[in-house]
């Protein structure tokens, strides 16, 4: 049932992005915190998600742990918020690599 649940949660926030150009990329070495929170609801959740299997150890199941990516991006937002000019991935790292 909670395979079910996850299934679904990824179902709706994959049908909520926007589509996406084959040649479109975005450069989290090249992104700021403040463009993170300009992206808006669906590339928050969509790098986050992202952010969130980059920090897995390497041996970690496949498993989405919902509880621990909200708590990481609420921390995510809080520190960008107050650190707009703060490169993203040295933010990730000082919020995701505990």
């Amino acid at each position: 049932m909670r395979i079910l649940g996850t299934a679904a949660l990824l179902t709706v926030l994959l049908a909520a992005s926007p589509v996406v150009a084959d040649d479109q990329v975005i450069d989290l070495s090249k992104t700021t915190c403040k463009d993170f929170i300009d992206s808006g609801k669906d590339g928050i959740q969509m790098i986050g998600t992202w952010l969130d299997a980059y920090y897995l150890k390497s041996d970690a199941k496949p498993v989405i742990n919902i509880t621990r990516l909200v708590t990481n991006m609420q921390a995510l937002g809080k520190l960008c918020a107050a650190q707009g000019d703060m490169p993203l991935m040295k933010a990730a790292d000082q919020v995701m690599s505990k």
